[in-house]
């Protein structure tokens, strides 16, 4: 059992030294079993996606499949920091 491809929705654009470039969030994999079957898993379901204008707009059920990438090889990614917590934990909720 192997993943065959990876399915992606593009969800952002933005530009780096002057080039286009599209933020993908992947959704799932698709996999083939040992008897030669295929399947497909969602591990999430998105909502919205940007179309080819860059606007955000519903998502249409389409996917992009993308050969699976070796994260093993993948560039560290910068951790954001943890948002500071309050101490003051006796404010009184206004319902």
């Amino acid at each position: 059992m192997g993943v065959k491809y990876e399915m992606s929705v593009p969800i952002n654009q933005y530009t780096k030294d002057g080039q286009a470039k599209t933020n993908w969030l992947r959704v799932g994999r698709v996999i083939e079993s040992q008897g030669g079957g295929v399947s497909a898993k969602f591990d999430c379901v998105p909502t919205t996606m940007i179309d080819k204008d860059g606007n955000q707009v519903p998502w249409n059920g389409w996917v992009q499949l993308f050969e699976p990438r070796d994260r093993s090889e993948a560039p560290e990614q910068k951790q954001a920091a943890p948002d500071p917590v309050s101490d003051d934990l006796t404010d009184d909720i206004p319902f």
